[in-house]
């Protein structure tokens, strides 16, 4: 693909990620492709999107990313908290207590 239908690309897709978000919100992304979010109204941007109707077609939280290593093994980013951890935050920590 060139450049221009990269470019093409990724309006498509951040055209079709501001339709989702509220009034005043709207998707672009950096030259590299990265995308981020600005705040028409407060006038700030953001690497995350609004919580407001947050959608992970992963099921994963807000702020929650899966990568996976250069072993193929998945591993989850907490954008909010600046971690990384092998445990997926969709499965509920059940501790079993044997009293």
């Amino acid at each position: 693909m060139d450049v221009v239908s990269d470019r093409r690309q990724m309006n498509a897709v951040c055209h079709s990620l501001t339709e989702r978000l509220k009034r005043g919100w709207q998707a672009t992304s950096t030259q590299d492709g990265r995308i981020y979010y600005l705040n028409h109204n407060s006038k700030t941007c953001h690497w995350l999107p609004p919580q407001e109707g947050w959608q992970c077609s992963k099921g994963l939280p807000y702020g929650w990313e899966m990568a996976i290593d250069d072993n193929s093994r998945p591993y989850f980013i907490n954008h909010l908290t600046q971690r990384t951890s092998r445990r997926d935050p969709r499965v509920e920590d059940v501790s079993v207590s044997l009293c």
